[in-house]
């Protein structure tokens, strides 16, 4: 799962193990964040608690709010739940992922 964008020769939109360094890219990397987290922000508290709760959120993005990522970053796929409805065309699904091309 975490070399997936490796295998799939993709770009990835954001990484928690792969978070920047330096101010400026530290604070796309967290605008990033907060749009996967459904302009959420995180949670107080561990790390741990934050990272749950940007799973839990990122799966649960509508279609609005991941056409305006995708708008915002040129981002042609979006990689959910296999049990997520969605309409965009879905080009790969198994037991427990899918893979979506955005419009």
């Amino acid at each position: 799962e975490s070399d997936f964008y490796i295998d799939a020769q993709r770009a990835m939109l954001i990484s928690w193990k792969h978070s920047p360094q330096s101010a400026g890219p530290i604070l796309e990397w967290y605008k990033r964040i907060e749009l996967c987290n459904g302009n959420a922000g995180l949670v107080k508290g561990n790390s741990g608690d934050s990272v749950l709760e940007l799973h839990t959120n990122f799966y649960k993005l509508d279609e609005t709010q991941i056409q305006r990522i995708a708008n915002l970053y040129g981002t042609n796929y979006y990689v959910g739940l296999a049990d997520q409805q969605l309409t965009f065309e879905r080009v790969y699904s198994d037991s427990t992922y899918a893979i979506f091309k955005i419009k």
